[in-house]
């Protein structure tokens, strides 16, 4: 992991999260590594079967397959980005099958556990079952590592930095169901979301870094799953869930980055049980729901969450992205729309 490298910037990330592909520098039309078929020159990820060949710095893809990733020789000292993302429920396996990076001229590669970006991690550590030193592999030379790298959520990132000429690896994604999730990148096509912390003491968080719609829906936090003689606790606001010290609950709001512990503005917090849904809130930046929990109770809530469709969002967030009403409309209508 690269601290202080400037990624990509939050601004094309949130535009652009749904694409598979966040195109920047182009990369050489030849990739020498093995054989993968045949591809589009004009396409800075070529899709046959399961084989991919990355032309561009910067690709954000949920396709699993085989990579194919080869210096442009021009000497850059770039960091570039392959950001991977699958089904909320599911965890990512990267197997780095072919590494070919001279350390003597600055080459890296490295796997992060989540996605880095602007010196941001998410999941936020203390977010993540595991140290942050623990979710990174840095690596250059010739030998892969013997095992694959598996993340605990749905998204990892694969950096590189490809300084000399010939420079070049491969590297082999899989998505494998995780029967238990708990953090997750909004994918794009999942519409209800389930946090569910099993008795655990651990925070669970969703996260979506474009537009969203969300809704709570029916929820039990800080309260026993049986009666037991136990009080049940209704739903409360955030005011009383803070001022009775339950150390259980769920947090909405909005983040300016990824590491949601230090970006993430509380706007509701919630605890008790509820079995009917919440209003429906629309929200123009990136939207954290975050369930906290002690693992005194087997906490549960569904969020039912959805990107804004593009016109949509153009007209709900106008201010935020200082478009004014000619401006907006000329958008629109650029986009035919």
């Amino acid at each position: 992991m690269y601290r202080g490298k400037r990624l990509l910037s939050a601004a094309v990330v949130l535009a652009h999260l749904s694409s598979n592909v966040l195109p920047t520098h182009a990369f050489p039309q030849d990739v020498s590594i093995g054989k993968p078929p045949s591809e589009d020159e004009h396409s800075p990820v070529r899709d046959a079967g399961a084989h991919h060949i990355i032309r561009e710095c910067i690709n954000t893809t949920s396709a699993d397959g085989t990579f194919y990733i080869k210096s442009s020789g021009d000497g850059s000292t770039e960091t570039c980005g392959l950001y991977l993302f699958s089904d909320a429920n599911n965890i990512i396996e990267v197997q780095l099958n072919y590494v070919s990076v001279p350390c003597h001229t600055g080459g890296r590669v490295a796997l992060v556990d989540g996605w880095e970006m602007m010196g941001e991690l998410w999941p936020s550590p203390s977010d993540h079952g595991r140290p942050v030193e623990e979710r990174t592999i840095e690596l250059c030379g010739t030998a892969p590592p013997p095992r694959p790298f598996v993340s605990e959520q749905n998204a990892v990132l694969l950096q590189y930095r490809l300084p000399a000429a010939g420079s070049a690896l491969s590297v082999r994604v899989r998505h494998l169901p995780n029967p238990r999730p708990c953090n997750q990148l909004m994918d794009g096509t999942t519409e209800v979301f389930s946090l569910r912390n099993f008795g655990q003491r651990r925070n669970c968080t969703l996260f979506s870094m474009s537009p969203v719609e969300v809704q709570v829906l029916p929820f039990r936090v800080g309260a026993p799953l049986t009666g037991g003689g136990r009080r049940t606790r209704a739903a409360l606001t955030s005011t009383k869930c803070a001022r009775r010290g339950w150390p259980d609950f769920v947090e909405l709001g909005e983040a300016t980055g990824l590491d949601t512990d230090r970006s993430a503005a509380v706007s509701r917090r919630l605890c008790g049980i509820s079995s009917s849904a919440g209003p429906p809130e629309s929200v123009c930046g990136m939207f954290v729901t975050r369930l906290v929990s002690s693992g005194l109770f087997d906490n549960h809530v569904l969020v039912r969450a959805r990107l804004l469709p593009f016109q949509q969002m153009l007209s709900l967030c106008a201010a935020d992205y200082g478009l004014d009403d000619q401006q907006l409309e000329e958008s629109l209508k650029d986009y035919s729309w």
